[in-house]
């Protein structure tokens, strides 16, 4: 029994293929013995896969004008309502 999943378990290092095909046996293995770290290294992860969509629409908001400018407009008004508050305050002490 223990034999036979050992077997089983260590089959892809016993396999006879090319060179070229055994760089996939880190891969392989990834699969057999932890397969988040496995969607990890394909790039498929889900986590992963969130964080670059979030990613991807941060730096198109970042570098899309017509969106910049709509964020001077609302910082040049976040100013313009501080400072006549902070003089409605003064105004209020004197």
């Amino acid at each position: 029994m223990i034999l036979t999943i050992k077997d089983h378990y260590f089959c892809l290092l016993c396999y006879k293929s090319p060179i070229e095909s055994s760089l996939y046996l880190s891969s392989s293995l990834a699969d057999l013995t932890d397969p988040h770290f496995a969607l990890f290294v394909k790039n498929q992860h889900l986590l992963q896969l969130s964080v670059y969509e979030h990613y991807k629409k941060f730096m198109r908001a970042a570098h899309c004008m017509e969106e910049q400018a709509g964020l001077n407009v609302i910082g040049y008004h976040i100013c313009e309502v501080t400072d006549d508050r902070s003089r409605l305050l003064i105004a209020k002490e004197s």
